[in-house]
């Protein structure tokens, strides 16, 4: 992503830059930007009550729980955008939701006067045939005390299937002055991808 397209919209982006998923746990992790000598975002007391949101679904393909039956829906529903990832409630063992406050995100690496900033999640085993993760940037605006009827203002969505038949990951790849390659695949590091499916 280029610098001129940070802070255009109503919120940052987040990005999946991992999933790892084996028999002991899974995790993910995710990265955010900002200008590293004049933040847009990060410290901002604006946007102090700025959220990173995240929700991890998991269900078997042949489950025939209510529970697993549920989370399917769940996936489906994110999916298609009928639903956000403020709208959904966790289920033990199928659904997991997690929020942290952007300002409390880790500091990572520098580059072209860019500042990575890093969350990361670390489950116990989950054992389904499929696991999706989605992520997004919400700021809750109930405190605000204002004449609209919506509850949150949401950034953009970001997923990746990090288990299942329907497993596709793609990788953009973005040049050191942040502008996106557009020649054959080359060799990346790790906060030089972004992964979509």
């Amino acid at each position: 992503m280029s610098d001129e397209v940070i802070g255009t919209g109503p919120l940052p982006n987040v990005y999946i830059d991992e999933v790892t998923v084996n028999e002991s746990n899974c995790v993910i992790g995710l990265v955010m930007n900002d200008f590293e000598d004049n933040p847009l975002w990060y410290g901002s007391q604006i946007l102090a009550d700025m959220r990173l949101a995240i929700c991890v679904a998991s269900f078997d393909n042949i489950g025939t729980s209510p529970d697993n039956i549920i989370a399917q829906k769940i996936v489906e529903d994110l999916n298609s955008g009928e639903i956000t990832i403020n709208e959904v409630e966790p289920i033990s063992n199928y659904v997991y939701k997690y929020s942290y406050s952007c300002n409390s995100l880790l500091k990572g690496q520098e580059s072209n006067s860019m500042k990575d900033y890093l969350a990361s999640i670390n489950l116990a085993s989950i054992n389904r045939d499929n696991i999706v993760v989605y992520a997004m940037v919400t700021y809750d605006l109930n405190n605000l005390n204002l004449p609209v009827e919506y509850k949150y203002l949401d950034g953009p969505v970001v997923s990746e299937i990090a288990k299942g038949e329907d497993e596709l990951v793609s990788y953009a790849y973005y040049l050191p002055d942040g502008s996106l390659y557009a020649g054959p695949p080359k060799q990346r590091t790790k906060h030089q991808t972004e992964h979509t499916w």
